[in-house]
């Protein structure tokens, strides 16, 4: 655990430094959740978005289950209209993570793409985590949204659902509730937060 903090304190301060050197944004989410017979859980997350880099430090706890802190860092592309973002980080429970986030346009739609993949090098299980957006309408208030979870390759859950978003202060700020359906294991569950977006 101490390696990952001090890894994780080594990719803040870069962030600080890279993020005098070059204009970028802030961005903050806070989400909680769980279902019918699952867990519940609450995430707390904090962006940096540069140029050419990006950031994050995540807080996430599973009710009597888990509690982990993760920090990564990483290169922003711009292609066309596509973003792609990399991160490559530590967790303070000894696992190296690679994160993949992609913005595209398709056919007219904002679809966002997260690949999460945790790497223990203690022992522990190596987990694969993907979520996605698809924007139903313009103004991507209604979002289709599904989610993922394998752990040594063994499926967890698959979430399908949507998302419906409340946008404030000219979407500087984003209230969003998330009914789905675990495909997985046939229940019924919800989550929703607050996002504060490119301060």
């Amino acid at each position: 655990m101490f390696r990952s903090i001090v890894g994780g304190l080594f990719i803040l301060i870069s962030l600080a430094f890279s993020s005098l050197a070059q204009a970028g944004s802030w961005s903050a989410e806070t989400e909680g959740g769980g279902s019918e017979k699952s867990a519940s859980f609450a995430s707390q997350y904090l962006f940096y978005n540069g140029e050419h880099g990006n950031a994050l430090a995540r807080y996430y706890y599973v009710e009597d289950e888990l509690e982990r802190g993760e920090f990564a860092a990483g290169p922003t592309w711009h292609l066309g209209p596509t973003e792609v973002q990399i991160q490559v980080g530590v967790t303070t429970l000894d696992q190296a993570m690679t994160a993949i986030l992609v913005v595209a346009p398709i056919a007219g739609h904002t679809v966002v793409y997260v690949g999460d993949a945790k790497t223990s090098w203690i022992g522990e299980a190596h987990t694969f985590y993907q979520k996605m957006w698809i924007a139903l309408s313009e103004d991507e208030t209604w979002q289709v949204r599904l989610e993922d979870f394998l752990v040594d390759g063994v499926n967890e859950y698959a979430l399908l659902g949507v998302e419906y978003r409340f946008h404030l202060l000219e979407g500087k700020v984003e209230l969003f509730v998330a009914p789905f359906y675990d495909l997985d294991n046939k229940e019924l569950g919800g989550q929703g937060g607050l996002r504060l977006l490119n301060w």
